[in-house]
């Protein structure tokens, strides 16, 4: 629990422009986009129904593991707060493929995002370009704006999206449950009883991971209460597949045969 914990304070740090660093907003809307998209034939990474608070926590923690190593989609929903202030998200992740789709959002700017491949598209408005990539030439900022701006995945001025994207990989909300995580009494998440975790971590604050307390134990919330870098995040649509589609030419701006400035977004 404590990796994702960092990583999503990770997610919600954006780094000062005179260190060409950037915060990249993150996404708020809950419609997908044209890229994107998830049928309602998948179904949960598992369909027991028995109940998991029966179980004790070394059997329930291998059940959870195994669980959300088979959860190959999922949708993420979530704000993370950090020294810029909240970045909401809304992400269709596949993590087999490591493909996503969704929005990113931050002082009330919206950035479309999208990977596929080797490959990620932003779309965004002017002010996007002009405040949080610092593109100053005019000119740039009108062959940017509003068109999918076609770039590398690993382009590390944009690094942070990667990491927000991340968020959407549950394994790794369990994969280093360690002797400091505890039960905690039970909680509900959208009517539904779940089973609370936490991990108090002097780095990181207080984590709390909440698992169904009936059928697949996937886990449906990460919470870490640090006032100034935490955040919640949410995970529904598990295994429900996911597909994730280029934009037409037509609308795509490929960024590395622009000449003159370039966003400075990381």
């Amino acid at each position: 629990m404590a990796s994702v914990a960092g990583l999503l304070l990770l997610a919600g740090c954006g780094d000062d422009a005179k260190d060409d660093k950037k915060t990249v907003p993150a996404g708020d809307t809950a419609a997908p986009l044209p890229g994107a998209s998830s049928t309602d034939t998948g179904k949960n990474s598992g369909s027991d129904e028995g109940d998991n608070s029966k179980l004790d926590d070394a059997a329930l923690r291998t059940k959870v593991q195994a669980s959300a190593g088979a959860t190959k989609t999922v949708h993420t929903v979530g704000t993370v707060r950090g020294q810029k202030g909240e970045t909401r998200l809304d992400l269709h992740v596949d993590n087999v493929t490591k493909n996503y789709a969704g929005t990113l959002t931050a002082s009330g700017r919206v950035v479309e995002v999208m990977r596929l491949g080797p490959d990620m598209y932003l779309k965004a408005g002017a002010d996007f370009w002009t405040k949080d990539a610092k593109v100053n030439d005019p000119n740039v900022v009108a062959l940017l704006q509003d068109k999918h701006v076609k770039l590398k995945a690993d382009d590390p001025r944009f690094k942070n999206i990667t990491a927000i994207a991340e968020l959407g990989d549950i394994k790794s909300a369990v994969s280093d449950w360690g002797p400091t995580v505890q039960r905690r009494p039970e909680a509900e998440v959208n009517g539904k009883r779940m089973i609370v975790f936490a991990d108090n971590d002097p780095q990181d604050g207080e984590t709390l991971l909440y698992i169904p307390a009936k059928g697949d134990p996937a886990p449906v919330r990460l919470e870490n209460k640090n006032p100034t870098d935490g955040g919640t995040i949410d995970w529904s649509e598990h295994n429900k597949p996911v597909t994730v589609t280029a934009p037409g030419p037509e609308t795509t701006v490929n960024l590395p045969a622009l000449t003159g400035e370039t966003p400075a977004a990381g």
